[in-house]
């Protein structure tokens, strides 16, 4: 669905889950007065699935139930159309909406609703399921350090800085590299690490590329591959790092210190939107139904494909 207008409210739950909290009720049963109530206590929200890329909320404080009216509403203001999610840094939030043919990067006060700044620049595109799906963008700003990363549906990226919006370095990834042309749009959310970001772009030689963070020179580029709809995450496995990535035909993992393929493994969903997720040394294409399980580095860093008997099926969009 198009995001057209941005909704805050007051209580801190909005994406949280409701949590019960023993001690209050233990508390209120040895006293009788009224114990003061619990501000809730949050988290930042800088990058694509939180600061550990796996989606889980780490808060306290969270109210047991709604009021009966709802949660109080602060303020609410009109955007574009887009997908892209909110991150949140302190007082300010940032996301990307569309204005006509461009794409808008904004900082928002998280109090008022107000613009601190925007970033505009041409993207256009046209979704190959258009009569269903808007032209982005389709990826959220990313927080990382002190610079804000986008991704256009177009493969354009830029690196803005987070108090000005004012672009520090940026690339296009079609025309720069040889990225594959995605029919329903670029949405690849860098990963960070160490002093780079890690994209997936697709193609011959280029298909993963690291970037300096500070200054957007190539540290390195390697791997051949047909992208998709996916963003890399990073897994541990006997304290080595490993970066897993499911693209078109093949879901892999390779070293993200220089773009080293470690392993790979078929799969043939097709380009749909997907993600993999990373279970008990385990990563899980949720709409290939395919599980790879690392072995040991000791192992030469072989790893064992397995198929699950309970085959999911492709959906689009990425995974709640």
């Amino acid at each position: 669905m198009r995001t057209a207008c941005i909704v805050f409210f007051l209580s801190l739950t909005t994406f949280q889950l409701s949590a019960q909290t023993a001690s209050k009720k233990l508390a209120a049963k040895a006293v009788p007065k009224k114990a003061p109530a619990t501000v809730p206590a949050g988290e930042d929200w800088p990058v694509w699935g939180g600061k550990n890329r796996d989606f889980i909320v780490n808060a306290s404080g969270l109210a047991e139930s709604w009021p009966a009216a709802g949660p109080k509403k602060i303020w609410s203001r009109p955007l574009g159309d887009g997908y892209s999610a909110i991150a949140a840094e302190g007082s300010i939030l940032y996301t990307a909406f569309r204005r006509g043919s461009q794409d808008v990067v904004t900082a928002l006060d998280a109090g008022t609703g107000k613009t601190i700044w925007e970033y505009e620049y041409a993207s256009p595109f046209v979704n190959d399921f258009a009569e269903k799906v808007g032209p982005g963008p389709y990826a959220m700003p990313q927080v990382i350090g002190d610079r804000v990363i986008t991704a256009g549906a177009t493969g354009k990226i830029h690196s803005l800085d987070k108090k000005t919006g004012r672009p520090v370095w940026s690339h296009d990834l079609y025309t720069e590299f040889h990225a594959t042309h995605l029919k329903f749009g670029y949405s690849c959310h860098a990963l960070p690490y160490k002093d780079t970001l890690i994209f997936l772009a697709g193609g011959s030689g280029d298909g993963a590329i690291a970037f300096r963070q500070s200054d957007g020179a190539v540290v390195w580029k390697a791997l051949q591959f047909t992208n998709s709809h996916s963003s890399p995450l990073l897994i541990n496995v006997d304290g080595q790092p490993e970066v897993v990535a499911l693209a078109a035909n093949t879901v892999f993992g390779f070293n993200p210190d220089n773009g080293v393929l470690l392993w790979s493994g078929d799969q043939h969903p097709g380009l749909g939107a997907r993600q993999s997720f990373i279970r008990r040394l385990r990563v899980w294409s949720r709409s290939a139904g395919v599980a790879v399980e690392p072995v040991r580095w000791a192992d030469q860093c072989e790893r064992a494909l397995v198929r699950s008997a309970h085959r999911a099926s492709p959906r689009h969009g990425h995974p709640a």
